[in-house]
């Protein structure tokens, strides 16, 4: 067999007592060498290669111990054989496959549609393959989805940004969906000083296509907790109408209110009306909380408390979107005495 020819293009530099060796003009990385291999100059003591850090430079394993080498000096580096290569790269392997983990492996039985899985440290054992599944309402394609990285673990949590009527539409949205929708978009329900929803979408029934979404006013100009629902069924073309699934009630001097989000809103509350002898006589009330503009479908009730009711009669007046006018007709002759009232009015905040 014919000896590699040596390497010993270009000149060097080496310091006595050091391991870095600077090439000028050499090509050690392009002519491949190596790890073990010979670094030496003629008449000198010889090192062994510990690493090439460059086409210019190596780092020997031991300290040079021949005199200084300056630069432009001569050198050879020598191949190292064949064989001391391939039994160095053969023990590696061998340690490699003595691992518990691939005696493990090499132990099993392959099976059609088998994934292997440790069961422990050093023990292997087959597990059924279910391939994922096409399907929005499979359970299983779902839970693959929520942990398949970063990405999908952010939008499991948040959902998408579909500010605009261009970005999205409510009504074609299948299970799993969410975001934030603003109110632009086909589909999202509308409260006044509410700008987005963020809305879920789900399904009702495992194997088809009967959803429900959930939509909860986003906090912009109101921090009212507000909340619709809706569902579309397996046969049905379009979604219901958005239903309230929430209320806000509140009070003030005016009275008592409590408000859905599907814009039903209740006011009740009361007064004292000074009432006159053989006369009609009334009292304007303020709603606790705004009906809208116009009072459309308004419906109210009143009541008068007294230890005579048949005296005295109340009824409504005329009522618009901040208040309600009470009459009072007293019957009877007598000084003016205060009768106590109280009404209940139903319409829309929106």
């Amino acid at each position: 067999m014919a000896e590699d020819t040596d390497i010993v293009a270009g000149t060097v530099s080496v310091t006595t007592g050091t391991k870095n060796v600077t090439g000028v003009g050499t090509f050690w990385l392009t002519d491949g060498i190596q790890p073990g291999d010979t670094f030496g100059s003629d008449g000198y003591t010889r090192a062994r290669i510990d690493t090439v850090n460059s086409n210019t430079s190596i780092t020997l394993k031991d300290n040079w111990r021949g005199p200084t080498l300056p630069a432009g000096s001569a050198y050879w580096i020598r191949w190292q054989g064949d064989n001391s290569r391939y039994g160095v790269l053969l023990g590696q392997v061998r340690k490699m496959l003595s691992q518990a983990s691939v005696a493990a492996l090499a132990a099993l039985n392959g099976a059609p549609n088998k994934l292997t899985m440790f069961t422990d440290a050093t023990t292997m054992g087959l597990v059924d393959y279910i391939p994922p599944q096409a399907n929005g309402f499979d359970i299983t394609a779902g839970r693959s989805v929520l942990v398949e990285g970063a990405l999908a673990a952010s939008l499991s949590r948040f959902g998408g940004y579909y500010p605009t009527a261009a970005d999205a539409n409510l009504n074609n949205a299948v299970a799993g969906d969410s975001g934030l929708y603003g109110t632009a978009v086909a589909g999202t329900p509308t409260i006044p000083g509410v700008s987005f929803f963020h809305v879920m979408t789900q399904a009702i029934y495992v194997g088809n296509n009967a959803l429900h979404q959930i939509a909860r006013a986003y906090f912009g100009t109101t921090a009212l907790p507000y909340v619709l629902v809706r569902t579309k069924g397996v046969t049905d073309a379009t979604w219901s109408a958005w239903a309230s699934a929430s209320s806000v009630a509140g009070n003030n001097a005016n009275g008592y209110f409590i408000r859905f989000s599907d814009g039903v809103q209740i006011c009740w509350g009361g007064g004292v009306i000074s009432a006159a002898g053989n006369a009609v006589t009334s009292g304007v009330f303020t709603y606790p909380a705004a009906f809208v503009a116009g009072a459309v479908g308004l419906r109210s009730n009143v009541a008068c408390v007294t230890s005579d009711p048949r005296a005295f009669m109340v009824s409504p007046g005329g009522a618009n979107a901040t208040s309600i006018t009470i009459y009072c007709g007293r019957t009877a002759a007598g000084a003016t005495v205060d009768i106590a009232v109280s009404y209940c009015s139903i319409g829309r905040w929106y």
